[in-house]
């Protein structure tokens, strides 16, 4: 492809998407300071762009006016340079923090302007060298190039000094402009400055013009991107009316009447479903956000009700452990005989207090894990004694069902773990009490074992079982299986979800096996060594 025309397609290629993105940015971004100086710039750019191509194209025929139109080019090289600082004040609303830089980039960059247009200072003639165009520089080049680092580097620096100050949400949308502005910057700086100031090289001018497309096309996706506008309104109305502008440039294209014809239904039609898919993209887009409006105040409703649920609980755990006390001394005669008529009530009702106490702590740990405000307080501590202390506490619950209840463990002691024991504890015994609860007559079989690394805990018991649709629910929170809802009515379905939240916690695995309903189960829980082998090397 000729060097001719490939310039005329990057020109009205350039174009055409300048004028699409300003409009872009015009109609949706929200602040009118930035609309107005984004505006300003693609003015700029497009002068840039068109007038430095139209010197190249007719600089031979005639050579007056390719040196008028570059004179433009120039002229509007610093204020480019200057609208770009601008816009990089008002993205980080710091007008204010640097109004006395903001007065010298203004000043300097009417000063390089005026020198390049009124006076031959900067640029006294242009010549044709091999077909490229040249240029002869004058005496106040180098303070020209000068004002114009200046301006490059009254950009930069705060742009980079309040990026990593910025919020995160700035900072994301700060990255995409100091893209833009990297890439013109560069380009500029090799193909406008050092090739044809100090190696004579010009043939590659014209991509150091281009490059003002980058800093355009960055900046308009920070702005409206970043400004909460969704970029699938942007993509649907670009699609739409780069293939209005295709279409239309057909229809020109025509030769006989019936061609403009139906070019012309053919392009008025597109305009009108373009102008329906458009609206519907909005309309996703609004009522999108409007669920996600909703979902904030659902879940900022959640979480009050779990810091309710949270200090609720907590009130009552106090005083319901005080109540259980008393009972356990009343009913072991600490205060002395009572009548026997009593016996009966007191008990039902210490049970029913037990209860209460385990729905209230499994409550408040809920809330805890919801909140975030789980805590370890890990120490070493042996894994045996904690199952001893479990299978002394469950054991006349298994007694009063006739089970067989027994732990197997290695003669040899196991490794002590590292870790919060309390949490262990409550883990495994949520495991064990349920498989007491859902047992009717056999067995409830507790084993440990070192393996591989892992402290290998299991629970096996003859009793309800499970299927495998059932397993995908077992350990979901206020979730109660097959039998288990009749056997046990007054569970608080919770006991599963907090023993697995608390064993992940600990960077362990619990899980379960059954071959059905009534065919029993297994429950497994899995601890690594490994967390207490680093604290041992510390």
């Amino acid at each position: 492809m000729p060097f001719f025309t490939l310039n005329q397609i990057l020109v009205s290629l350039i174009n055409l998407l300048a004028i699409i993105i300003a409009f872009l940015v015009l109609k949706h971004s929200p602040q009118k300071k930035i609309k107005k100086i984004f505006l300003f710039m693609t003015l700029l750019m497009l002068s840039w762009v068109d007038f430095a191509y139209f010197s190249r194209l007719i600089g031979k025929e005639f050579p007056f006016l390719a040196f008028f139109s570059l004179k433009i080019a120039w002229i509007i090289t610093p204020l480019f340079s200057t609208s770009l600082y601008f816009l990089t004040i008002s993205i980080l609303k710091k007008e204010k923090k640097y109004k006395n830089l903001s007065k010298l980039v203004l000043f300097f960059g009417i000063l390089s302007a005026l020198l390049t247009g009124f006076t031959d200072l900067v640029i006294t003639e242009i010549k044709f060298t091999n077909s490229h165009l040249t240029i002869e520089y004058g005496p106040a080049m180098l303070p020209f190039l000068g004002m114009i680092s200046f301006s490059i580097f009254a950009t930069l620096f705060p742009l980079f000094r309040e990026y990593f100050q910025a919020s995160a949400a700035l900072r994301s949308k700060l990255q995409y402009f100091l893209i833009g502005l990297a890439g013109f910057y560069l380009a500029n700086i090799i193909f406008n400055i050092i090739f044809p100031v100090f190696f004579k090289i010009v043939h590659l001018y014209w991509i150091g013009d281009y490059s003002t497309f980058l800093p355009l096309g960055f900046t308009a996706y920070a702005i409206v991107r970043k400004e909460l506008f969704e970029v699938k309104v942007i993509l649907t109305e670009f699609l739409v009316a780069l293939i209005a502008i295709l279409l239309l440039i057909d229809f020109f294209l025509s030769k006989t009447l019936f061609e403009y014809f139906w070019k012309g239904v053919l392009f008025f039609t597109f305009l009108i479903f373009g102008n329906f898919l458009i609206k519907s993209v909005i309309r996703e887009i609004k009522l999108r956000k409007e669920l996600e409006i909703a979902y904030q105040k659902l879940k900022k409703l959640d979480e009050a009700k779990t810091e309710f649920v949270s200090i609720t609980s907590h009130q009552l755990r106090g005083p319901l452990g005080l109540i259980k006390g008393y009972l356990w001394m009343i009913l072991n005669k600490k205060y002395g005989p009572f009548p026997e008529r009593l016996s009966r009530p007191l008990k039902n009702t210490f049970e029913a207090t037990q209860r209460l106490v385990k729905i209230v702590n499994d409550l408040l740990n809920l809330s805890r894990i919801e909140l975030g405000k789980i805590t370890l307080e890990k120490r070493y501590f042996q894994i045996e004694e904690i199952v001893d202390n479990i299978y002394k506490e469950l054991l006349p619950a298994a007694q009063k069902k006739n089970l067989e209840f027994k732990i197997e463990k290695p003669k040899k002691a196991l490794p002590k773990l590292f870790g919060d024991p309390l949490k262990i504890r409550e883990a495994i015994f949520n495991l064990v009490d349920n498989a007491i609860k859902y047992t009717q007559k056999g067995f409830v079989k507790v084993s440990l074992e070192e393996k591989n690394g892992f402290i290998l805990i299991k629970i096996a018991d003859s009793g309800a079982g499970f299927t495998p649709e059932e397993l995908k629910e077992l350990f979901e929170k206020f979730r109660r299986i097959g039998q288990g809802k009749l056997m046990d009515t007054q569970g608080s379905g919770l006991g599963l979800y907090i023993a697995k939240k608390f064993i992940k916690l600990h960077k362990g695995r619990i899980w379960a096996r059954s071959q059905g309903r009534g065919k029993g189960s297994v429950f497994y829980i899995k601890l690594p060594l490994y967390e207490q082998k680093e604290k041992e090397k510390e």
